[in-house]
């Protein structure tokens, strides 16, 4: 028995055939798009780096050649350009006050990410914040965050608001915080509402409101306690190293915020918690800054969580 068509109709087989032979050039569109991008990216710039140029110093380094092109070029290649296209993008939050006299005064944009990233012990708390973002932005890439499990519980193609604030440092669990002295280094939103019910909660700020305890009384009140949340703000104004000191042996230490660069060197300092932000989708994270919108920021990545093992 012969199979009859719908005029205008096609054969499963040919369809797929047909869904195929679209989807081919599609990709081979998307993977000329991107290496061109990469291509430009790498050899534009304030120092043009010819392509064939790039090429043989590419090569040159795989195979180990003695090289023939100017040490300029290299320093630009490795120390600017491919860090740039290849490492993450970070943030941190600015602080309010006085400026300082600031610290680099050449261009950011062109600059290698290490000169940047020594801003952070900057005076200028300005300047500072863009240092803390340039470290943010090479340890808090998506690749350094999935590899210490970071995205553990985590859907990543859902990128709502909800979902990118799933891992909520402040919500611990009865049993971890019962009986429990809790102190947190900075105003955080519904701390009351989540902490105090079931524990002792100190909450002490620079700016503190009704309830709350000047940060000059960390002195005293950190050591008596058992767990310690620490914004990350504390990087950038310099006082995280004597609040660490401070708290007691054997504390459960949090660092919590978008300015906290998720490594694990931080656990050789007594912190046990890295609870940070991870850009996941720099366009909406870009726009957020633009716009001058740090709520928004929280729609560009994810909070997660990263805890000491052992």
């Amino acid at each position: 028995m012969q199979r009859t068509l719908k005029a205008g109709g096609a054969a499963p087989g040919k369809k797929a055939a047909l869904s195929r032979k679209r989807a081919i050039p599609a990709m081979t569109v998307l993977l000329l798009l991107l290496t061109a991008a990469f291509l430009l990216s790498v050899t534009l710039g304030r120092y043009g780096i010819p392509l064939r140029q790039l090429m043989q110093i590419l090569f040159g380094k795989l195979l180990g050649q003695t090289p023939t092109w100017p040490d300029t070029v290299e320093k630009v290649l490795f120390n600017v350009r491919l860090p740039r296209i290849l490492c993450g993008m970070g943030v941190a939050l600015t602080v309010k006050g006085r400026a300082h006299i600031p610290l680099y005064g050449g261009p950011v944009i062109g600059s290698p990410l290490r000169w940047i990233a020594g801003c952070v012990k900057s005076w200028n708390f300005r300047e500072a914040s863009l240092g803390m973002a340039a470290v943010n932005c090479w340890y808090n890439s998506t690749n350094k965050v999935a590899s210490l499990g970071g995205f553990a519980g985590l859907n990543l193609a859902d990128e709502s608001r909800e979902s990118n604030v799933k891992k909520d440092a402040f919500n611990i669990s009865p049993e971890e915080a019962a009986g429990k002295r809790v102190a947190v280094i900075g105003r955080f939103p519904r701390l009351e509402e989540q902490l105090s019910p079931i524990c002792s909660l100190s909450v002490l700020e620079r700016t503190p409101e009704p309830g709350d305890y000047p940060d000059s009384a960390c002195e005293y009140i950190l050591p008596e306690q058992d767990i310690v949340f620490i914004t990350g703000m504390t990087f950038i104004n310099k006082t995280l190293p004597r609040l660490l000191q401070l708290t007691a042996p054997g504390a459960r230490v949090i660092l919590v915020g978008p300015s906290v660069p998720l490594t694990p060197l931080l656990y050789d300092y007594g912190v046990t918690d890295l609870d940070g932000f991870c850009v996941t989708n720099p366009a909406k994270a870009r726009e957020a800054v633009r716009r001058g919108n740090s709520a928004d920021i929280f729609l560009g990545g994810k909070m997660v969580e990263i805890q000491r093992r052992g």
